[in-house]
């Protein structure tokens, strides 16, 4: 069992070398054979075929995501009762801490970040309904945990009411549309990049679901101090914030 299990693991590592250096176009079972010498029959007692191996792949980015929220979550509540800070800005703290894999995803795993975004942007139906079924129960836990924060900061009073499931896909929806941004910075002033426009974006939602601005603005400086003490890029934010 660890063996065949030891073995999936290379597969799917080596998918998603292929992913980002290729796009999802070259992962395909026949190509996956080819990169790890494989013969085409193993592979096919693993994915049944390309969309089966697309739809693991995906499945493995989800439960990344979800244990990058658990950490994050972790964390912010371990700094948040060593060093405590307004009860507003606790709450804006943690909807951000849950929020941290979808802001940092590109720098994180540029693998994970391209599948996703590929898969999201195509105008063709990649997955079958079948497919997609499997792939959004695996996705509903981790787009729980960010409702269920979001409930959270609703009943301490520090957001409106308002239905977090909704909340939840609008900044998700957000984050992905300003990675669409990301290839024209080098041609943009600093003042509207995308790191700019993220936080811009966050600022803009939060205050719409009723955060406190002044409030958010310490959350949104504890949330970048925090980055700035792991190794390796972080979001560049240049510019005053609004």
């Amino acid at each position: 069992m660890q063996k065949r299990a030891d073995r999936r693991t290379q597969m799917m590592e080596t998918a998603m070398r292929l992913v980002r250096e290729e796009g999802i176009g070259a992962v395909t079972v026949y190509r996956l054979a080819k990169e790890l010498g494989q013969s085409v029959s193993i592979l096919y007692r693993y994915f049944p075929g390309k969309a089966g191996l697309l739809v693991a792949l995906q499945e493995h980015a989800i439960d990344a995501w979800e244990t990058e929220v658990d950490q994050w979550l972790r964390e912010t509540d371990e700094a948040l009762t060593a060093v405590p800070i307004q009860k507003h800005a606790a709450h804006y703290a943690r909807i951000l801490a849950v929020l941290s894999p979808f802001i940092e995803g590109y720098l994180n795993s540029p693998a994970r970040h391209r599948l996703v975004d590929e898969l999201m942007s195509s105008p063709e139906q990649i997955l079958s309904a079948a497919d997609l079924k499997l792939v959004n129960e695996r996705l509903k836990p981790l787009l729980d945990k960010v409702s269920k924060v979001l409930d959270q900061a609703v009943a301490a009073r520090v957001l409106a009411p308002g239905d977090s499931g909704v909340r939840a896909r609008l900044f998700w929806a957000a984050f992905h549309g300003i990675d669409h941004l990301r290839k024209r910075d080098r041609g943009e002033p600093a003042s509207l990049r995308s790191d700019v426009l993220l936080l811009e974006m966050i600022r803009n939602l939060m205050r719409g679901f009723g955060a406190s601005s002044k409030q958010l603005e310490v959350a949104l400086s504890y949330f970048l101090a925090g980055r700035s003490t792991r190794s390796g890029p972080r979001i560049d934010v240049r510019g005053e914030p609004k």
